[in-house]
């Protein structure tokens, strides 16, 4: 068998991760929006949590979708077919969530400290 970075690429659009790329766009514009609202920097705090929650929503779908490739993939094996590797926009909306919810992490711990009234 070829090593991963040999395995073809699957040509998918970005529109396949549509709800995630739908997810990931709300958790950046929550913080916005509960500044512009609130004007408060316990509030942008609180916001950082509902990042979390909607980049792990995001990742969730993320992992559904991995599964079921992995799925097909065991069934090309077993058909003496070669497996795909994971697309590009897969990994590019996966590094955004991770990267989306690690900031999310640290607003919700710090962003009161940073975001002075």
């Amino acid at each position: 068998m070829k090593p991963i970075e040999e395995l073809k690429k699957p040509k998918v659009d970005y529109l396949f991760y549509k709800w995630e790329i739908i997810f990931l766009i709300v958790a950046i514009l929550i913080p916005i929006l509960s500044w512009f609202i609130w004007k408060s920097g316990d509030m942008v705090s609180r916001s950082g949590s509902l990042i979390v929650f909607f980049s792990l929503l995001s990742e969730f779908k993320l992992l559904h979708k991995a599964n079921v490739k992995h799925i097909r993939n065991a069934q090309r094996v077993l058909q003496n077919s070669e497996p795909l590797n994971f697309s590009d926009p897969a990994m590019h909306v996966t590094i955004a969530s991770l990267f989306i919810a690690l900031i999310g992490t640290f607003i919700w711990g710090y962003g009161d400290i940073f975001i002075a009234t």
